[in-house]
């Protein structure tokens, strides 16, 4: 869906949330585009939110994946009932019309 793009998975590359973490603020100012993938059901914990926020302060461009249709802009986030919330459940990703991401 974008040539040339490259994907980061941070559970893949980074050996803690921690390392992950120190790492989030200089990363996102190299970023052309952020492409977020929710959990099966929508769901993203914390971390996606902060990284959404980042991306949304820097003016980086913003995609959610849905597995059906692609990239789809991301339209907000639905903050689950505190009682239910965890740290890698914690909102549910509301995606809307296609998404204008260009390819890098």
């Amino acid at each position: 869906m974008l040539p040339g793009g490259r994907l980061i998975d941070p559970a893949t590359v980074y050996a803690s949330d921690a390392e992950w973490l120190r790492s989030w603020p200089r990363l996102v100012r190299t970023l052309g585009g952020f492409v977020m993938f929710g959990a099966e059901d929508g769901t993203i914990g914390a971390g996606c939110i902060r990284e959404l926020a980042d991306t949304i302060a820097l003016g980086v461009p913003i995609a959610g994946f849905d597995p059906g249709s692609g990239l789809r802009e991301v339209s907000g986030v639905d903050l689950i009932e505190s009682r239910s919330r965890s740290a890698r459940r914690t909102g549910t990703l509301r995606l809307g019309g296609p998404a204008l991401l260009d390819p890098p």
